[in-house]
């Protein structure tokens, strides 16, 4: 194997550099010449074609790559270069400032902050900026410049010292071995693309690539039969494609025809392309509202320290092991579904989908056949009942009856919150007869403040990997405000007032006084008053009342029946008409 590589070198130390190094190398056949910005994309331009990839650094590589179509990798500004060069600044009488493209002026910027030396970073776009932004700086008092090539030979000009950020060994070294690695991947991606297009072609399962557009960008055979045989209707699936790709986020879902019920996966995996994989499974029903499929893939997190969070892990695996139903009690918020995925990830069932069932989403006319239809079908793997509390006692009679009859099926997983459990079901035998034997309470965030800390931390490191930031943690003071706090929305809560700090931080650290000010404003939208919706017939207005009441008394039986001017078995039926 013989790599062809341009290497240009914004600077001549570079080139002597490679030089040196290129024995170190004997599959690469390295071509060196001394360019920067625009003479290094004009010799790229003028020779590409003779070369497999070219190597550069700073803003002549980002140039070279707008203008080639061949790879182009750059060698990349490490922290330890960063970090000599302002070692060497610090000796130089005055101030001094970093001026650079992004790639150079970012990560100087990093380093300088963490260290807390006190330098101006500059970051510039384009080399016709560096004139203008030096002469700025020295007006301004700047003596010494930090930077590239082009803005050290600027500085000399007008009289201020060049401090150039030169390359080590090091750097250099990773990009020749980036230059094996992409060549090798280019390489094996064609022969890789043909495999599996010959793979698609044979397969039973229809597969479509489809773009940011709609258009199909490919399929197989089986895609074809089934685009024919859904007609009008692939608009649909076309249409939630292009809802995964506006939010990059995978999806499944269950279509129904007149002949078959399809398993459709949605998998958006780069920007502008979504995958669409279309089972033909054995489910029949007469619809399916209120019931969403999914793919469990990624274990729950096993963030806080607690005893009462530790014990819940401990039962979650426990009912793991066995196939019995579950109840799932706990306030909003505090990771029933999370819970409940992770229960059939663990399990013998992960291999099927898990169906997450909104009870008061399937229309009462249907309830018996549809959930009959779930709960007796080996293709799901799990079904998670939410929204239970809000169907009337023949539906929860139905669903009782099924499990009993029933030969197979998929397990069954249950939640619902602390106290419409103890409200409604508590005494009632039908939901113990199903549920008696495996119940897990999970703890609300405040009945384990320990626990908050570690969720704070884990939350920045996901949204520093989500949204691209650098948050390192919080100022004194901050996490302790997030620990008194009582989250009544738990982790849900939490999990969304830690996004908003990490988006609207300014620095490396999120400050106090941003907590106090979220904090207060939860607080006061917590305790703001929400209108009651007088839409709806009377009976539904009543039961809106009903509700309201049972909230504001804590779900007590007995001081809601007294504060409506009624007896505790009328409060239970209007509930349950």
């Amino acid at each position: 194997m013989s790599i062809k590589i341009l290497f240009i070198a914004p600077y001549n130390g570079l080139k002597e550099l490679v030089n040196t190094m290129k024995d170190d190398f004997p599959d690469l056949d390295i071509d060196v010449l001394v360019g920067d910005l625009e003479e290094g994309v004009r010799y790229a331009k003028e020779t590409y074609q003779q070369y497999d990839l070219i190597i550069s650094r700073g803003g002549t590589a980002r140039y070279i790559k707008k203008s080639v179509p061949i790879p182009v990798i750059e060698v990349k500004v490490s922290g330890y270069d960063v970090l000599k060069v302002l070692t060497l600044a610090d000796g130089y009488p005055g101030k001094s400032a970093i001026v650079g493209f992004s790639n150079v002026a970012q990560g100087a910027r990093t380093i300088a902050s963490l260290l807390d030396m006190d330098i101006k970073t500059v970051e510039i776009d384009s080399g016709t900026e560096v004139h203008a932004t030096l002469t700025d700086l020295q007006e301004a008092g700047i003596t010494s410049i930090i930077g590239d090539t082009i803005t050290v030979e600027t500085a000399k000009k007008i009289g201020l010292h060049g401090i150039l950020i030169t390359s080590g060994t090091e750097a250099v070294h990773d990009s020749f071995e980036e230059a094996i690695q992409i060549y090798e991947l280019a390489n094996g991606m064609q022969k890789e693309i043909q495999r599996y297009k010959e793979l698609l072609r044979n397969e039973q399962n229809a597969y479509i690539l489809l773009d940011a557009n709609g258009n199909i960008a490919e399929q197989n055979h089986a895609a074809d039969q089934f685009i024919r045989k859904m007609g009008t209707a692939f608009r649909q699936i076309r249409n939630a494609a292009l809802a995964c790709m506006d939010t990059n986020t995978k999806n499944r879902k269950m279509v129904t025809t007149n002949e078959s019920t399809f398993d459709i996966l949605f998998l958006p995996f780069k920007e502008g392309l979504c995958w669409i994989k279309i089972t033909d499974t054995p489910i029949r029903t007469d619809g399916n509202q209120g019931i969403y499929i999914e793919e469990v893939t990624a274990g729950m997190d096993r963030i806080g320290s607690s005893k009462e969070i530790q014990t819940v892990h401990k039962k979650i695996q426990a009912a793991s092991d066995h196939s019995l139903p579950v109840l799932l009690i706990g306030e909003n918020g505090v990771g029933k579904s999370t819970a409940a995925k992770e229960i059939h990830r663990r399990s013998s069932h992960s291999h099927h989908p898990f169906a997450t069932v909104v009870c008061d989403e399937i229309p009462a006319g249907s309830w018996k056949t549809t959930i009959h239809s779930v709960l007796t079908n080996e293709h799901f793997g799990t079904c998670y009942l939410i929204n239970l509390e809000n169907v009337s006692n023949d539906r929860i009679h139905a669903l009782a009856d099924t499990l009993k009859e029933r030969v197979t099926g998929p397990r069954l997983i249950a939640g619902m919150e602390q106290e419409k459990y103890r409200f409604m079901f508590q005494d009632d035998d039908t939901v113990q007869s199903v549920f008696s034997r495996a119940m897990i309470e999970i703890p609300p965030l405040r009945e384990r403040k320990e626990d908050i800390e570690s969720w704070a931390h884990y939350l920045i490191s996901y949204f520093n990997t989500e949204h691209g930031r650098q948050i390192v943690g919080f100022r004194e003071g901050a996490s302790a405000l997030l620990r008194e706090f009582e989250w009544p929305g738990n982790i849900r809560q939490l999990t969304t007032a830690i996004k908003q700090l990490v988006a609207e931080a300014d620095g490396f650290y999120i400050e106090t006084a941003s907590v106090e000010t979220l904090l207060q404003a939860i607080s006061a939208e917590t305790h703001t008053d929400t209108p009651l919706s007088l839409t709806g017939t009377l009976e539904e207005i009543e039961k809106k009342v009903i509700k309201a009441v049972l909230k504001e008394e804590n779900y007590n039986k007995s001081k809601t029946a007294a504060r409506l001017g009624i007896n505790r078995s009328t409060l239970w039926r209007k509930l349950q008409s």
